[in-house]
């Protein structure tokens, strides 16, 4: 799966502040460990990411780890907002888990 992670422009801040470093997609997402970018899909402004872990689980183990790599301070909050962007999302769906770190071009 292309490298490209579409963010709404309040999560796109979160990642470009680095209070976000992971983001949880309904399904299984294919995405490849390396270079990818985050695109804020109001403003079309990305920001250059280095993908370093695609994981698979059911929403029930999201925990707050996840949460807080997502910029929020509770699993809580994290499938809530979860539930904003795909409703009906159950227990039992499976997510993907895509962690990510700015782009350093230097190493």
């Amino acid at each position: 799966m292309s490298g490209v992670i579409k963010l709404d422009p309040t999560l796109f801040r979160l990642a470009k502040m680095g209070f976000k470093t992971a983001t949880t997609r309904l399904g299984y997402k294919p995405y490849t460990l390396g270079p990818g970018e985050l695109r804020d899909v109001e403003s079309g402004e990305t920001l250059r990411i280095q993908i370093i872990s695609v994981t698979y689980k059911t929403v029930r183990f999201l925990d707050l780890v996840d949460a807080q790599r997502e910029g929020f301070v509770s699993k809580d909050v994290l499938v809530s907002m979860l539930s904003h962007f795909y409703p009906g999302i159950r227990q039992r769906d499976v997510v993907t888990v895509v962690r990510f770190t700015k782009f350093n071009p230097d190493g």
